[in-house]
This record gives structure tokens, sequence and C-alpha cells, in this order.
């Protein structure tokens, strides 16, 4: 038998312990290494797979928010769209309410001034017909009070006739012509021509008459 043969199995039992406890160890170490190698690559694979998902998730929220501002922008334009309309129609019918106001003003001074001319033709026209009228009624009373001196003087006339003091008027001596055609005058035209207002009333004839009247009755 060789020597070291001789020497390992004189070798103590404690080395023999101690040698197998080492092995084991290294054979433990070793499994722990391999262990936290796949724990780093799993690691990494972890990070890597969160990098990626943060990576999509971040590139959806950015696209959700470009769409989202685009579709705010949409609206925004639309809305000042709506308002621009709307102040323009606004202005629009603003303008139309002035120029209907105007016209308006416009009709009323009109319809003012036709309304005043109309009052003070009215007015002109009445006075002239009131003058007319007055005229009328002057003329008239003129013609009455001319009648009724007439026919005063022809009663005078015959009770001369009749007392004898006075002949009778015939077509030959008759040479008061205002008498002739004693209605060939239009009154409204003021006096008739060849006539003034009737003389006071004789008082002298008219006891005269008064005598004559109370001698037939004896």
């Amino acid at each position: 038998m060789s020597d070291i043969a001789k020497l390992v199995e004189e070798e103590p039992d404690e080395l023999r312990q101690a040698n197998l406890q080492l092995r084991q160890m290294e054979q433990t170490v070793f499994a722990l290494r391999e262990e936290l190698e796949r724990l780093q690559v799993d690691k990494e694979q972890a990070v890597q797979d969160a990098v990626s998902n943060s990576v999509d998730e971040i590139k959806q929220l950015k696209e959700t928010a470009q769409a989202l501002r685009d579709e705010l922008e949409l609206h925004r334009a639309a809305a000042e769209t709506r308002v621009q309309e709307a102040i323009a129609a606004s202005a629009s019918e603003i303008k139309q309410l002035k120029e209907t106001s105007q016209a308006l003003r416009e009709e009323l001074e009109r319809l003012q001034v036709e309304k005043a001319d109309a009052v003070q033709e009215a007015t002109r026209a009445g006075q002239d017909e009131i003058r007319q009228l007055k005229e009328t009624v002057a003329s008239l009373r003129d013609e009455l009070e001319t009648m009724r001196f007439d026919n005063i003087e022809k009663m005078q006339e015959q009770e001369r006739i009749a007392r004898g003091e006075e002949e009778p008027v015939t077509a030959e001596n008759d040479d008061r012509s205002r008498f002739a055609r004693p209605f060939d005058h239009d009154p409204g035209t003021g006096p008739r021509p060849g006539f003034g207002p009737p003389p006071p009333p004789d008082n002298d004839a008219e006891q005269g008459e008064e005598a004559a009247e109370q001698g037939e009755r004896g």
C-alpha cells in the first residue's frame, strides 16, 4: 500500500467531515449563485417589461392627450364661430332696428307736419266759411231791411193814393227802375247795387195813418 493511501486511511474523521461540509458549502454557493443570476435576469426582464409597458402607456396617454387637445380646439373654434355669428346677427338686427326706428321717426314727423298743415288748412277754411256766412247774413239782413223799407214805402204810397194826395203809379209814369227787377241779385255776393241802408221810419206818416184809421172806425 502506498504512502498516500496510508495517509488517507489514516485521515481522521474530523477532517473528512470538514471536507464534506466544504463540498456542500461549495455546492450551496454555486446554487445560490445560479439562483442569484436567475433572479438578476428575471429582474432585468421585469424592468424591461415595466419600461415597455410604461412606454406603451405613456404613448397611449400622449395620444389621448393630443386627441383631447384636438377636440378642445375644435370645440373652441366652433364656439368662436357661433359667437362671431351671434355678434354679426345681433349687429344686423340692431342695424335693422335703427333703420326701422329712423323710418318710423321720419314718418311720425311727416304725419305731424301733415296734421299741422291740415289743421291750419281746416282753420283757414273754417274762417273763410265763417266770413262768407257772416257776409251772407249781413247781405240778407240788408236785403230784408230793404224789402221791409220798400213795403213800408208802398203802403205809404197806397195810403196817399187812397187819400187823393197822389196819383197811382202806372207803367207810363213809373221811373223807379229799382223796382223793375227786385230779385235779380245774389245776396251772398254783398249788398245789391243802388240800395243803401233803410231810412229811419217817418213818425209823422205813421201818426197820420193811425188818425186816418181811427176816423174810419168812427
